[in-house]
């Protein structure tokens, strides 16, 4: 009758909620990983506010993170192919994609994430290695200076050349920049003589003489 019916569902709803309880006694990872660190033990509470991590997962898909300079951002495109080197790699030189490039930066620090990923299965490659991107580009009429003839303060860069036997501090478009030297987009001219050492010591219209080679 009615009330037999309602026992039975009363006994259904009781099934329910411990399945529930127990679907919430398993956390599910959103991809296929190793666990390498478990942050709780047995019977603690997790709790997503304030949030408690349960485990910590790498992925059998790595990434290849990369913080580029502003001045640099604009050579990276997704679907693009970049070099990859690392002393932890048995191979020379391994292809990545490019598959994200931010559309913002970190306002701090002027660097924007790229993420790669290899065009083809590499079993060396781990989480937590470190390796150098290389990248083919190639840019017409910019100068060269010595990357310490260069100074930067919120975000805009200067130099010194001289001018009439004076030195003058001009704002300059800084490029990308390589071991020694950095490019100079516009500012100056290939002419102009830039001043790479005592820049501490000068001020805009310091008289100043230049020494013989």
């Amino acid at each position: 009758g009615e009330n037999a019916q309602h026992r039975i569902q009363a006994a259904q709803a009781k099934v329910s909620q411990i399945q529930q309880q127990l679907t919430e006694t398993r956390v599910l990872a959103p991809f296929d990983g190793v666990v390498t660190r478990i942050w709780l033990s047995v019977g603690a509470i997790a709790s997503p506010r304030p949030k408690t991590p349960v485990a910590t997962i790498a992925s059998k898909g790595v990434l290849v993170s990369l913080r580029v300079a502003e001045t640099g951002v604009g050579f990276f495109h997704e679907g693009q192919t970049v070099g990859f080197t690392s002393p932890g790699l048995p191979v020379q030189r391994l292809e990545l994609r490019v598959d994200l490039v931010a559309p913002a930066g970190e306002q701090e620090a002027h660097t924007f994430l790229v993420q790669m990923s290899p065009t083809r299965s590499v079993p060396g490659l781990k989480p937590g290695l470190s390796g150098q991107v290389s990248i083919s580009a190639q840019r017409e009429g910019a100068v060269l200076v010595p990357k310490e003839a260069v100074r930067r303060l919120e975000g805009r860069f200067s130099l010194f050349i001289v001018q009439d036997g004076q030195a003058r501090l001009v704002e300059v478009d800084g490029g990308l920049a390589a071991d020694k030297n950095m490019e100079i987009l516009s500012g100056i001219q290939p002419e102009d003589m830039v001043v790479v050492s005592g820049q501490n010591l000068l001020n805009d219209a310091t008289p100043v003489t230049v020494a013989a080679n």
